[in-house]
C-alpha cells in the first residue's frame, strides 16, 4: 500500500468508539492511520480490540453496550463522568481532530463541544435512525465537519441536510473474507459432509446474549428433533466470549456449554466470517452481524428483544422504523424476516428457519435480495478513506492555528 507523504507536525487525535462492533471498527481504523501517517499520536475510548491495536486506551468501553432504556440509565452515571472528563481534554489539550464512531448519544455530546472550540470533527457511522428524525439530522449536519457515511442512502440523507457527507462505503467490504475454501474450513471445524450449518448469533452486548441466548438454543433444540443434518455453530467475537467468563454470566457459560453436550453445538471464537461463509443459514440479533450475514449472502432470521419497560416506552414516544434489520433497510423492502419482542420464541423462530430451509425458492430469492445488499456497500478501502479524511483535517486544522 502506497503511504501518503508526511508533514513533521505530529497531530492528535481523540477517538471515540462506545460498543462492541465500535471498538471492532476503531481498531481497524486505528491500525489504518497509523500505517498511513505513523507521527499521528491518538488516544480514546475503545474496548478490548482497541486496546490491542495499541491505542492509548483512556476510558475502557468495553462494558458500555447496551439495548433499551433502562439498560441505558445504569450506564448514564458512568458515562457523565467520563463526559466530563473528555470535555477537559478537548478544552485545556491540544487536539487536532475528534473522530467519532457510532455510538451517537454520547458521541454527539462530544462532537457540540468540539465544534464550540473550533475542533474539526469526523463522524463514521453515523447513525441510520436519524433518517426519520430530520430535526436531528439537520443539527447533525450543522455541527459535524465531516460525515462518512458508510451507506449510500445515508449518504443521500445527510447531503440533503446540508451536511459535509462523503460515501466512503463500508469496512465489512475488506473483512468479509473467509480465511479458507468453505470445504477446507468444514474440515478444520469437524463438520461431518452429510450436514448443512446454521450458525446462532446471539449478539455482542451483555443484555443481548442474556435476552437471546436461549431462544437461540431452545430453537436448535426444535430443529435437531426435526431435521437430523444440521450441525448447528455458535461464533462469538472474543470480547463477547471474554464478558461471558465473568462470574455474572456464569449462567450463560453454562448454558452454552449445555448446549455442546446436549446437542453437539460448535463454539468458536473470533472467526465469525470463517463461520458465516460455510453456513447454510443464519438466526442472528439485530445489529453488525445482519451485515456481515448479509455480505456473506446468507439467508437469515433476524431476532431482537429489549426490556418490557424500554418496549412500551419505545411504542409510546419513539418514532419507531420500519424495518430492523440493516439488510432490509439497505434494500427497502422486508425481505429478511425480522421477529421482534414476544415474536422471539423457539417456536416461531423455528418456524421461520424451516420456511427457509424447506423452500428453495424462497431461499433463492433472498440469495438474490442480498447479492443486492451487497453490492450497495461500496468498494473495498472505507478505512483508508477515512484515514486521509481526518488527516487533511488535520492539517487544515494546524495551518490555521499557525
Amino acid at each position: 500500500m502506497e503511504r501518503k507523504s508526511m508533514d513533521r507536525e505530529t497531530y492528535r487525535i481523540l477517538l471515540l468508539t462506545g460498543e462492541v462492533s465500535g471498538d471492532i471498527y476503531g481498531a481497524k481504523l486505528y491500525k489504518t492511520l497509523m500505517e498511513r501517517y505513523p507521527n499521528l499520536e491518538i488516544f480514546g475510548v475503545g474496548g478490548s480490540n482497541m486496546k490491542r491495536s495499541g491505542m492509548k486506551i483512556l476510558f475502557d468501553s468495553t462494558s458500555w453496550g447496551t439495548i433499551g432504556i433502562v439498560e441505558a440509565l445504569k450506564k448514564a452515571p458512568r458515562l457523565i463522568g467520563v463526559y466530563r472528563n473528555l470535555k477537559r481534554i478537548l478544552e485545556q489539550e491540544q487536539v487536532d481532530c475528534l473522530v467519532a464512531i457510532d455510538y451517537p448519544g454520547f458521541n454527539m455530546s462530544l462532537v457540540r463541544v468540539a465544534k464550540r472550540l473550533g475542533i474539526p470533527t469526523v463522524f463514521y457511522f453515523p447513525p441510520a435512525k436519524w433518517a426519520r428524525h430530520s430535526r436531528e439530522v439537520m443539527e447533525a449536519a450543522r455541527t459535524i465537519t465531516k460525515v462518512c457515511a458508510t451507506f449510500d442512502s445515508t449518504k443521500r440523507i445527510y447531503e440533503a441536510a446540508g451536511a459535509d457527507v462523503e460515501f466512503v462505503g463500508h469496512p465489512i467490504v475488506d473483512d468479509c473474507r473467509a480465511s479458507a475454501p468453505v470445504e477446507q474450513l468444514r474440515a478444520e471445524f469437524e463438520v461431518p459432509e452429510d450436514r448443512i450449518v446454521v450458525s446462532l448469533l446471539p449478539g455482542s452486548r451483555e443484555k443481548e446474549v442474556d435476552y437471546l441466548l436461549s431462544t437461540l438454543l431452545s430453537t436448535a433444540e426444535n430443529l435437531a428433533s426435526l431435521r437430523r443434518d444440521i450441525q448447528f455453530v455458535i461464533p462469538l467475537a472474543p470480547a463477547t466470549y471474554e464478558m461471558l467468563q465473568s462470574p455474572e454470566n456464569k449462567r450463560l457459560l453454562n448454558m452454552i456449554e449445555n448446549g455442546r453436550e446436549k446437542l453437539g453445538i460448535k463454539v468458536i471464537i473470533g472467526r465469525t466470517i470463517d463461520v458465516l461463509s460455510m453456513s447454510r443459514l443464519a438466526v442472528v440479533a439485530s445489529g453488525t452481524a445482519t451485515l456481515e450475514a448479509a455480505y456473506c449472502r446468507v439467508p437469515m432470521v433476524l431476532i431482537y428483544k429489549v426490556s418490557l419497560f424500554t418496549e412500551l416506552f419505545a411504542k409510546a414516544f419513539a418514532n419507531l422504523p420500519r424495518f430492523y434489520g440493516l439488510p432490509n433497510l439497505i434494500f427497502g423492502k422486508r425481505f429478511i424476516p425480522e421477529l421482534i419482542q414476544e415474536e422471539v420464541n423457539p417456536q416461531r423462530v423455528t418456524s421461520e428457519v424451516l420456511a427457509i430451509l424447506d423452500n428453495p425458492e424462497k431461499y433463492l430469492y433472498m440469495k438474490r435480495c442480498l447479492e443486492q445488499v451487497a453490492t450497495n456497500l461500496g468498494s473495498p478501502g472505507a478505512n483508508r478513506r477515512v484515514a486521509d479524511i481526518i488527516f487533511d483535517l488535520c492539517r487544515k486544522h494546524a495551518g490555521k492555528k499557525e
